[in-house]
């Protein structure tokens, strides 16, 4: 991955900078043309300088690092420590719809795409949205220092990922040019956070680098689609849509893997009796609580695996296993391999 400094020019689509300030990975080039632009509230910015000249330190250090999740996709991580407000503006042009996911991991923004309204992007919520054919202007005024990762997915791509999959309306109508331009801010579950993360965070390079990137967007969609998913409450109607408060017990669980509360307790917490909740649980994610809990834990003991930093003792402890050999037990199980052997695999 090539990091790249004071980013903030211009960024052209074959992957070449007119300033060595912005260096992406040759085969991470963004899949569309993107030209970035900035100024200041006093009107001093881009245009007043050379043309290519990166971004001045007293104004904002950034270091930008440019991804690719395969054909049709980019991913952006960016971390920005603003000495001033710093009004950047990114236009792009397009022939096909285009997908946008953009989540702060910190930091607070002011985020507006052309035509839409300014909304205030925080930690706590992250940004869907799909734009049709044309060129579309993104302004994002930073507020405070912060991350952010965003990802870009073309029509063919996201049309390839959900092949055979039972698409939310939103996305069905705009791929079928049967809609306008949406944009959504909804909150941000513990899930989807360690998602955004892990994107911008792979432990791996070259193929396996993809195949990591491709799994956690795969594992991304999956929660995005909650939230765009109008069938969702159709299907939760018969018990009381209760899905807000499922999402609440997840990050409940997801906060506490090592030591997860008791059903009753979970129930009390989100408002719901321990019949309701379980009902709702199951039609939301397909499993029992308890059943969710082990996954989460196993894999979040895999993602701790592949990092390789921690003893497998130390790793059974945050998974919430009192026993190596229950822990070894349960991921062999689940994973068809021991944790040593995956340890190894994955190095």
């Amino acid at each position: 991955m090539a990091m790249a400094q004071n980013a903030g020019a211009v960024m052209k689509s074959d992957g070449a900078s007119p300033s060595s300030s912005v260096v992406p990975a040759a085969d991470a080039a963004p899949f569309i043309p993107i030209s970035c632009q900035w100024r200041l509230g006093n009107g001093y910015g881009s245009a007043h300088l050379a043309e290519g000249a990166a971004i001045p330190d007293d104004i904002t250090r950034d270091c930008l690092n440019v991804l690719s999740a395969g054909v049709g996709s980019s991913l952006f991580h960016m971390i920005s420590q603003p000495a001033q407000s710093v009004r950047r503006e990114c236009t792009f042009i397009h022939e096909r719809p285009v997908l946008t996911l953009l989540a702060h991991l910190s930091g607070r923004s002011r985020f507006k795409v052309s035509g839409g309204a300014e909304i205030g992007v925080t930690p706590e919520q992250y940004v869907i949205q799909l734009t049709n054919p044309g060129s579309v202007a993104v302004t994002e005024q930073a507020v405070e220092s912060g991350e952010v990762v965003s990802f870009m997915l073309s029509e063919d791509r996201l049309r390839q990922m959900l092949d055979g999959m039972r698409v939310p309306t939103r996305i069905e109508t705009i791929l079928n040019g049967r809609s306008n331009d949406f944009q959504l801010a909804p909150r941000i579950s513990v899930a989807k956070r360690r998602l955004f993360t892990a994107l911008c965070s792979t432990p791996y390079t070259g193929g396996w680098s993809q195949l990591y990137l491709n799994a956690k967007l795969f594992e991304l969609f999956d929660e995005v689609f909650r939230d765009l998913d109008d069938k969702a409450g159709s299907r939760m109607s018969g018990i009381g849509n209760e899905r807000g408060k499922v999402d609440l017990a997840r990050d409940i669980l997801l906060d506490n893997l090592g030591n997860p509360p008791t059903i009753e307790t979970l129930a009390q917490q989100v408002g719901l009796s321990q019949r309701r909740l379980s009902e709702a649980f199951r039609a939301t994610t397909g499993m029992t609580v308890l059943e969710w809990v082990l996954e989460q834990k196993l894999l979040f003991a895999r993602e701790l695996l592949m990092e390789g930093a921690l003893p497998l003792k130390e790793i059974s402890f945050r998974a919430g296993y009192a026993h190596r050999s229950s822990f070894t037990e349960a991921f062999t199980k689940r994973f068809g391999v021991s944790p040593a052997q995956y340890r190894s695999s994955a190095a």
